[in-house]
């Protein structure tokens, strides 16, 4: 099977294609910049918001499936570029349905949004359902609820099979600084390291959260290719939501280093949301798929990536500053 993944640089993806490829896929990729081919894939520059260069790929590959991943997924940068970040989440998801139908393309297409999309409908402290009410509050998921929206009206007017996933937070080795996990791994590494001092600066961490590990989460993706799933909008989540002060413990008693947490008031923000977290049972049942790897295993190992990259010589330490405003709870 032919499997098309955009948005082949992010963390995500290079998980996703490594999976995929193990389980004998046909892999094709897109990037917007970068790469235009590497050992095992085909690579091909792809701008979601120039409709012809998607023609131009969909035309090449003709693919099975496709998985979308290509998206502006940075809240801070959502904040401060709103036009573009709907220009590329919205309007080039637009552009791929649209490019798909003219291509006369009878492919799956895998739609990745977010569970961001329903904002404040989490203040209940109940469980998410895809039947919750979408209430976005920032950018970044007001552009994916629109995605979300004109995927399914397009799919349903024009008898399309779009499957529409709303993962909940995730984290992993290579997921980049400005997620919560990833800054207090990156923190600790470079703390063990004797480049920081041995103090993590917090915001509020008494909020809870849905967390799954990335093996969760493209595992779930492999069973939105490969199992007949309805078309639809389905939640990617354990339902069991963890709370942020308890991961940050769990990090640091991998340390053997003392290291004092202190409350910095610029990053301190009283959330409105205190839980968040997703039914993930429409999806269980439609592909067979559980969560079924480790969490303390999975910030282990994400914590041993960061120390990879912390030991390498100082001038490799741009990329993971102890800067650490605006993480996000994914």
């Amino acid at each position: 099977m032919k499997v098309l993944i955009t948005g082949a640089r992010g963390f995500v993806a290079r998980h996703l294609t490594r999976k995929l490829a193990r389980d004998g896929y046909d892999v094709y990729l897109t990037t917007h910049s970068g790469i235009k081919s590497n050992k095992v894939n085909t690579v091909f520059p792809m701008d979601v918001k120039d409709v012809m260069s998607v023609h131009y790929v969909l035309s090449a590959v003709r693919p099975d499936a496709i998985i979308h991943l290509a998206a502006q997924s940075n809240i801070y940068d959502a904040w401060q570029k709103p036009t573009e970040t709907m220009e590329i989440n919205s309007i080039g998801t637009l552009h791929l349905i649209q490019s798909i139908l003219e291509e006369d393309l009878r492919c799956k297409l895998i739609i990745v949004g977010s569970g961001e999309e329903y904002g404040a409908a989490a203040k209940t402290h109940r469980l998410l359902t895809e039947e919750s009410p979408c209430y976005p509050q920032n950018p970044y998921a007001v552009s994916k609820f629109a995605a979300s929206q004109l995927s399914v009206q397009l799919s349903q007017k024009n008898d399309l099979n779009v499957v529409y996933l709303r993962p909940f937070n995730h984290f992993g080795p290579g997921q980049r600084k400005g997620f919560v996990i990833s800054d207090f791994c990156s923190q600790v590494a470079l703390i063990e390291q004797g480049l920081i001092k041995p103090i993590i600066k917090v915001g509020d961490i008494s909020t809870y959260r849905d967390f799954l590990p990335i093996d969760d989460i493209v595992a779930a993706y492999e069973r939105a290719v490969s199992e007949n799933i309805p078309a639809g909008i389905y939640n990617i989540s354990s339902g069991n939501p963890i709370s942020i002060n308890y991961l940050l413990h769990k990090i640091l008693a991998f340390s053997a280093m003392t290291i004092h947490i202190a409350r910095d008031e610029k990053r301190f923000r009283p959330a409105e949301v205190k839980s968040f977290a997703g039914d993930g049972s429409k999806f269980q049942k439609a592909a067979g798929w559980l969560p079924r790897y480790d969490i303390d295993g999975c910030l282990l190992t994400t914590l041993n990536w960061w120390r990879s990259k912390a030991s390498r010589r100082p001038a490799d330490l741009s990329a993971i500053s102890s800067k650490t405003s605006g993480s996000r709870q994914s």
